[in-house]
């Protein structure tokens, strides 16, 4: 007789077996077992491991098997899968995307014919879809994405961003939509359901086990058989802690997986033996590790309070913590508040170079645009606000006190850059492409670089001229530009592109093997190494010599390599990674030899690394 049905769930990190067994009734029951599996598997080295799980399993041979895989897989995963369960005498299987079957579980009180969008947030990466409610379940309209997700007020509109596209590449619009529905295990859904709420104004629902609701929604998606009135569910992960697909899981979270009491921020000068600053905003402390001793000085009380970024001004002087309701500036030398300046809708913050002015990005309300608030280091006096766009997104700081923002493109509306002239108060637009995600400003400020999927474009921002873009190989998720200004690097999946500022032409693709899933970049001072890190399934960073654009071996660090901080020579870096017992290290990488050195142990409690500006 046939068995119970299954469900196969590809997930960021993890593939879940569940089985719907309606011979008995109980409880979901849930076990783990560790697997390997190298970064960027091919589809038939993924089939491989479905095979082996469906082996575990055992008889008897379900009567319908899902497969819920991210948005990333392509016809030729499906075809392997098939074949894979095939041969284990499995018949089927059916596929949904993880948007589609969470849909099934979190949106059935949508009417028919009616449209909504999902969000998961699964470990390193958003994914997106708009459905539509029909007879019998939800279609996808458009065409859904996947996005990077660094849980941060910038992760954040990155994801908004990436809704309201593809929002618009299913033809609709907000207006359109009857909801949103945010679900993820990797951190509260509340702030980003908060933040699409406000930005395109649809009310918007936010629930945590996206791992549940994915099953449950699978499960639910087609008929089952119950002749008997109690089934069973059982969760068997068959394994944890393996890496997916390097296009659907390439990312990370920057403040790590489920929340830890406790949160710590980390910040640190580019002085020649960094001065590591230590924030724990919940408690209201901070301290100070000096690199070159590994002394740290006694903890200094704050008031406690919520900290969405901890920014350095570049003179080392002056720590900037803020959220929503504003920013605090923090004396280093005391490591007491200078002053608290009430900004409502606080996002973001620019320094200046001399360090006198921290420009905060403002966005109270969606009915009237987002704002720059100039703020007097010294005195904490805020001055005249300045427009900046129709709403808040990613900025940039030039030397010449011009602040770039890029707002992502909306329906009826392509993505903006907005250039604001804080001195004169003045700002004028520019159209961009509708996928623009990020942008990259040389040191001298005359260029800016904006990518868009796998265009990038470069704006002369002395003729103010946008120049004829070029496509990499790969979607960019990254961008660097060395501190000497003569190359900006472009991060995709397992590789980097070498881009010479000069001609704006492709000096080289250089691949980065043992990295893992990493998803950001920082090049050192003096131009010599650029570091791709932030990866969760490989405890790696790599690095790239600027001279010769090829990498290096990966530097074994420790697990979850967050961020990274540089001495000002370039000869060393500092990695934050994850450390056993719920604890955060500071891991010294020396630049000559590329290897590991010194570990400084850092308080209990997650932490994450704010670099000077």
């Amino acid at each position: 007789m046939a068995g119970p049905s299954l469900v196969i769930r590809f997930g960021a990190g993890r593939i879940t077996m569940a089985l719907d067994d309606d011979t008995a009734s109980g409880l979901p029951a849930l076990s783990h077992r560790d697997s390997a599996i190298r970064p960027g598997s091919t589809p038939a080295e993924l089939s491989a491991l479905l095979a082996e799980v469906l082996r575990q399993a055992g008889p008897p041979v379900p009567r319908r098997l899902t497969v819920i895989h991210p948005v990333g897989w392509e016809e030729a995963h499906r075809t392997a899968m098939t074949r894979a369960t095939a041969a284990a005498g499995v018949s089927g299987p059916s596929f949904l995307i993880g948007p589609v079957a969470v849909a099934h579980s979190v949106a059935t009180g949508l009417r028919r014919r009616r449209a909504a969008a999902v969000v998961t947030l699964g470990g390193p990466v958003a994914e997106v879809a708009v459905v539509v409610r029909t007879r019998s379940g939800f279609t996808v309209v458009g065409e859904p994405s996947s996005v990077l997700v660094p849980h941060t007020p910038e992760g954040r509109r990155r994801v908004v961003g990436e809704l309201l596209t593809t929002v618009s590449g299913a033809g609709l619009t907000s207006e359109q939509l009857a909801g949103v529905y945010v679900v993820g295990d990797t951190e509260p859904g509340a702030p980003l359901a908060a933040e699409i709420q406000k930005t395109l104004g649809v009310a918007t629902s936010a629930r945590r086990e996206l791992e549940n609701a994915a099953v449950d929604g699978a499960l639910s998606a087609y008929p089952r058989n119950r002749r008997r009135s109690g089934w069973r569910r059982t969760l068997l992960a068959a394994a944890a802690v393996i890496a997916l697909l390097g296009a659907a899981v390439a990312g990370v979270q920057a403040r790590g997986g489920p929340e830890a009491a406790g949160a710590r921020f980390v910040a640190a000068t580019a002085a020649p033996a960094p001065l590591v600053h230590l924030l724990d905003p919940d408690a209201g402390t901070l301290i100070t590790l000096d690199t070159a001793t590994g002394r740290t000085t006694p903890a200094s009380p704050l008031p406690a309070s919520e900290a969405d970024w901890f920014r350095l001004t570049p003179d080392g002087r002056t720590a900037v913590t803020g959220n929503i309701d504003g920013v605090t500036l923090i004396d280093t030398a005391t490591r007491r508040v200078r002053h608290h300046v009430h900004l409502t809708g606080a996002t973001s913050t620019v320094i200046s170079a001399d360090s006198r002015t921290v420009y905060v990005l403002t966005w109270p309300d969606p009915a009237r645009p987002a704002m720059i608030v100039p703020v007097d280091t010294a005195t904490g006096t805020a001055g005249t606000p300045i427009p900046a766009g129709r709403r808040a997104g990613q900025p940039a700081g030039g030397p010449d006190g011009v602040i770039y923002l890029l707002e992502p493109a909306r329906k009826g509306a392509d993505a903006r850059l907005s250039i604001v002239e804080t001195a004169t108060g003045s700002r004028r637009q520019i159209a961009l492409h509708p996928s623009s995600r990020e942008i990259a400003l040389t040191p001298d400020g005359r260029t800016l670089y904006v990518a868009a999927d796998r265009r990038l474009s470069s704006y002369d921002t002395v003729t103010g001229t946008m120049r004829a873009p070029i496509t990499l190989p790969r979607r960019i998720t990254a961008m660097a530009v060395t501190p000497d200004g003569r190359s900006l690097y472009a991060l995709g999946a397992g590789a980097a592109v070498a881009v010479d500022v000069a001609t704006g032409r492709v000096r080289a693709e250089i691949p980065l093997p043992g990295v893992g899933n990493a998803w950001r970049l920082s090049a050192a001072p003096g131009g010599r190494r650029v570091y791709a890190y932030g990866s969760t399934d490989v405890p790696a960073i790599g690095w790239i010599d600027t001279a010769t654009d090829r990498a290096g071996p990966p530097i074994t660090v420790g697990a979850q390599p967050w961020e990274i901080v540089h001495r000002a020579d370039g000869d060393a870096s500092y990695v934050l990674t994850r450390a056993p017992g719920n604890r955060s290290a500071l891991v010294t990488v020396d630049a000559v030899s590329g290897t590991a050195g010194r570990v400084f142990d850092l308080p209990a409690g997650p932490v994450v690394i704010a670099t000077p500006g």
